[in-house]
């Protein structure tokens, strides 16, 4: 799962759980930056925003 806010925002989700921001900088859940949040909740991963209007929700486990 990849989100993209043009110049100010760029978070890739991996199923495996690994977050990165832009390129390369891996990130440690939980994290919020700009608006956005990332978490786990119930067994997945949760991505979303109140100021963007969505949630994702990934299922780590297959």
């Amino acid at each position: 799962l990849s989100v993209y806010l043009g110049e100010f925002f760029e978070v890739h989700l991996f199923v495996n759980g690994t977050v990165l921001q832009g390129d390369q900088s891996r990130v440690s859940m939980p994290y919020a930056s700009k608006g956005l949040y990332l978490e786990t909740e119930a067994g997945y991963y949760k991505l979303s925003s109140e100021a963007y209007g969505f949630v994702a929700r990934i299922d780590g486990n297959g």
